[in-house]
């Protein structure tokens, strides 16, 4: 997309300008997450940090991290997650400020904040002299409810670093065109190292940063050579590493089908489906964020055959989307490179080509909304056709009164997002509340119902000394579990007959299931009922 240079005589004007755009921006993001500062460790947060014993060894366990699995310290096993950076600065805060969530969750926030005042500042040098769609688009990234659960959720600091990375090696590219400098490169391929060590979303930067170059900025042969190189060479050491971590590039392990319905299609048509399904409503969620969950799994999503509508309406739009990318793709159209960024950074978490550890979370659109923000940014600026040059006064009242109409309609879409944002934030605060979201926002999830079930057990039922009171719990907590069984079938002896196979990850989980329903009714006094399941988790830990 090319732009109208900028006036000379406007430069210094103008970088004002983009500062303070920027650090508005950072402003919002610490306003809408502030809250969370004083919020709790909750959910995989024990894994990662409170049960993680190398974490917690500090600066000194960090050595271990960089060759060991996501869980290493938690679990004695490989595990399919290779995600060192962000355990690292994990075992830096605990270090310091040991079991302070505060500590952690400020970090968290901070960083989610300087990722939206670079990624403006990095929007602004790709479309030049229009600070509007940067503005908007940034904005609107920073603001949107379905960041929630990476900003407020300590664990997901690895979204955040693994973006923060991205947009600093972007940065530093597009310096290396200007400067020509060596430097800049290497620079550049460190930092695309550290956002793969984050995580490994990272590596849609061998796509997307040539099309970057591709859409917005002209370069030479020779250039365009060493960049590539470099991101290969950079991706191939990270693909050596995380092999050499987790025994293999990509998870050959078994997929518990509770955690990612995917894992038990029938065949690929069915799988096929129900993905393609599941990428339909990351765009409504993109679009209406209204209806967010910390939990997507069985049986809150089920298997689709190849006839269902849900699934051909979310393939027709799809398909309209890349149909539209292709036909524009010569022309440099600023939709199209929105549309193809969407489309190559939900590639890697989308099942597929590869199923991974979820079927959906919220979490995996932290990245490929982006692609979303600068759209919706990009046909505002069309619809009211906003100036997109930079006028004389260098003030943002100045720069915000030039196009009262675009940030008018700006402001009530931001409304709507802080708003939600905010009254979402509290269902991270604790466990406890964490839970019962789950709960509410999935009633159909297994795993909701189950891990309710274990906090009511732990936190509520077994302290309470009200007899009558404490018997209510149990009952509770016994139904819980119930409901969490409800995703397995019914008919338990057909487990015993082989009826039914079932994987080792679902018959652990649904082992475990039962013997917490044993537990429980033990606590109770139910010796007939704590009898029962415990003989049915020891038939099914029996099945070869």
């Amino acid at each position: 997309m090319k732009s109208k240079p900028i006036n000379k005589s406007n430069l210094t004007n103008s970088n004002h300008l983009k500062r303070s755009l920027g650090l508005i921006v950072a402003a919002l993001g610490f306003l809408l997450y502030v809250q969370t500062i004083g919020y709790s460790f909750v959910l995989d947060d024990a894994s990662s940090i409170k049960q993680n014993r190398i974490v917690q060894e500090g600066i000194r366990g960090i050595g271990t991290l960089i060759h060991t699995p996501y869980r290493y310290g938690y679990w004695d096993k490989k595990d399919e997650l290779y995600r060192p950076l962000s355990l690292i600065m994990f075992a830096v805060e605990w270090q310091f400020l040991p079991d302070s969530s505060t500590m952690f969750h400020f970090i968290n926030v901070l960083l989610y904040c300087i990722t939206g005042y670079l990624l403006f500042r990095l929007i602004s040098r790709l479309f030049n002299n229009n600070l509007v769609i940067p503005f908007i688009a940034s904005l609107l990234f920073i603001a949107h409810p379905v960041h929630t659960e990476v900003a407020a959720y300590i664990k997901s600091g690895d979204e955040i670093l693994c973006f923060l990375f991205c947009i600093i090696t972007i940065n530093l590219i597009l310096d290396y065109l200007i400067t020509g400098r060596l430097s800049k490169l290497i620079f550049a391929s460190i930092t695309l190292f550290l956002a793969l060590l984050a995580k490994e979303t990272a590596i849609t930067m061998i796509l997307i940063i040539p099309m970057i170059l591709f859409f917005f900025k002209e370069y030479n042969r020779s250039q365009f050579i060493k960049i590539t190189g470099s991101l290969i060479i950079v991706t191939g050491v990270y693909l050596l590493m995380r092999a050499n971590a987790l025994g293999g590039i990509i998870n050959t392990n078994e997929i518990a089908s509770v955690d990612n319905i995917l894992a038990a299609s029938p065949d690929y048509l069915s799988r096929f489906s129900t993905a393609v399904y599941v990428l339909g409503k990351y765009l409504l969620l993109l679009t209406i964020p209204i209806h967010l969950s910390i939990d997507y799994s069985a049986s809150e999503i089920t298997i689709l055959k190849g006839t269902d509508y849900r699934f051909l309406i979310a393939l027709i739009i799809y398909l309209a989307l890349f149909v539209y990318a292709i036909i524009r793709l010569r022309k440099k159209d600023v939709i199209t490179f929105c549309i193809l960024f969407y489309l190559i950074t939900i590639s890697v978490v989308s099942n597929l080509f590869v199923i991974i550890g979820t079927v959906m979370a919220d979490r995996l659109l932290f990245i490929p909304s982006m692609g979303f923000c600068l759209l919706i940014a990009v046909l505002l600026t069309k619809l009211f056709q906003s100036n997109y040059s930079i006028k004389e006064g260098s003030s943002v009242r100045g720069f915000i009164g030039n196009n009262k109409r675009i940030f008018f309609a700006t402001s009530l879409l931001l409304a709507f997002y802080s708003i939600k944002t905010w009254s979402r934030n509290p269902v991270w605060k604790d466990n406890n509340s964490l839970y019962i979201a789950g709960v509410n926002d999935a009633p159909n999830s297994s795993r909701s119902h189950y891990l309710y079930a274990l906090y009511l057990l732990d936190n509520e039922a077994i302290p309470e000394q009200n007899p009558t009171h404490r018997n209510e719990l149990f009952d509770e907590t016994v139904n819980e579990f119930k409901a969490s069984l409800d995703y397995y079938p019914k008919n338990f002896n057909d487990y015993l007959n082989h009826k039914i196979t079932i994987n080792n990850q679902d018959k652990q989980l649904l082992v475990e299931t039962y013997k917490m329903i044993a537990i429980t009714y033990r606590h109770k006094g139910d010796t007939a009922n704590t009898n029962l399941y415990a003989n049915k988790a020891s038939a099914i830990e029996a099945i070869r």
